[in-house]
């Protein structure tokens, strides 16, 4: 049957994660030959310190001669490697003008000798126009005139506010700009530039979100699912909802009110408690709906805390007020016959149970 596993001990302490954890697509080009070879076993590397390896470093030194396992090989690596490049987002045409750019490059072509003669010991022997490039030697790799870090092409100078400009496109924020990015291309500092371009682009500081004059102060967490719940009204497409939001779970209720009075905000909050149990306090602004008698009537009767959030500062119920921006973006991305019923999302979707399930132990 064979072994499951086995302990593989090498002194080549960086050759350790490639084995272990690293996906193939991830490890350098020159070491995914050795990585492919070892997909059929199941190794765990340690490393072990060469003076404690005398017997493999002894053997070593007399090899065996070259097998026919090993000349097939190559076609399993090129055959990878074909896969890897296959995903590159670049049409044909685009890809010989990075292979005549590359070339014209002082800096790549400088590079692209260094990794196939091998790079000086220290930094300050490589020439300067490579010199940004000897921290990432060991991660690059030469395919079809091109030079690679890992699977992502090394963009020439001379391309690199073209390629910046296509990464932006559609005035992605900084975040998706980097995740387009890692999809195939890479130079020195390109993390940076792009957080420079999605700064100083116009448009995305127009569309930009107004920032919160003061920071947020998160509150405290309750005890326990709706223990303490936020509720306000937002208005969408002419209709009008009542929003419910828990502070212990982040659970989400948005049920659609026929009118604006305090009755109907009333039996939508006890159509709430019927589900998720009576809150001990209920936090909500100064609408005439809330500061009504007959709400206060509603509270001293079920016997729960009304608090409200101060005049002219909607930031005190802050937390009822994100409710109804996420509780907006729902209804806008939904049918308009689907804000006629009661959405309810929680972001604890890994526990398998809900808030009401946890409040009562089950």
């Amino acid at each position: 049957m064979g072994l499951d596993s086995f302990t593989l001990y090498s002194d080549h302490k960086p050759l350790i994660p490639l084995i272990n954890s690293k996906d193939l697509s991830e490890t350098p080009l020159r070491c995914q030959r050795m990585l492919i070879r070892l997909l059929r076993y199941k190794p765990v590397a340690i490393h072990q310190p060469g003076k404690m390896m005398v017997t493999s470093d002894t053997l070593c030194r007399s090899p065996a001669a070259c097998s026919q396992e090993t000349s097939n090989l190559h076609e399993d690596v090129r055959f990878h490697v074909s896969m890897v490049t296959s995903s590159w987002p670049v049409s044909d045409g685009k890809l010989r003008q990075l292979k005549e750019e590359t070339q014209q490059a002082v800096s790549l072509r400088t590079a692209i000798n260094y990794t196939v003669m091998g790079w000086p010991t220290y930094k300050q022997d490589v020439m300067l126009a490579a010199r940004d490039l000897f921290d990432f030697r060991n991660e690059l790799s030469l395919y079809d005139g091109l030079l690679l870090r890992g699977d992502k092409i090394v963009i020439p100078y001379s391309m690199r506010k073209e390629i910046l400009d296509r990464i932006h496109d559609g005035h992605l924020g900084i975040t998706k700009c980097r995740e387009r990015a890692n999809q195939g291309v890479w130079w020195p500092g390109l993390s940076k530039q792009i957080q420079d371009c999605v700064a100083m682009c116009k448009l995305c500081m127009q569309k930009k979100p107004a920032q919160q004059s003061e920071p947020l102060l998160p509150s405290a967490l309750p005890d326990r699912p709706f223990q303490r719940i936020g509720v306000d009204l937002c208005e969408l497409k002419g209709k009008h909802f009542l929003v419910s939001v828990d502070y212990f779970s982040r659970y989400i209720d948005i049920l659609p009110l026929q009118s604006l009075t305090s009755g109907a905000v009333i039996n939508k909050i006890k159509q709430i408690f019927s589900q998720h149990g009576i809150a001990e306090t209920v936090i909500s602004g100064n609408g005439p709906q809330f500061a009504a008698k007959e709400f206060q009537q509603f509270a001293e009767e079920w016997n729960f805390h009304h608090a409200t959030s101060s005049p002219y500062y909607p930031q005190a119920n802050g937390e009822a007020e994100r409710a109804v921006r996420s509780a907006k973006e729902f209804v806008r991305q939904n049918d308009p016959h689907l804000a006629l019923l009661t959405y309810r999302a929680t972001p604890l979707p890994a526990l398998g149970v809900s808030p009401a399930e946890l409040a009562y132990g089950r």
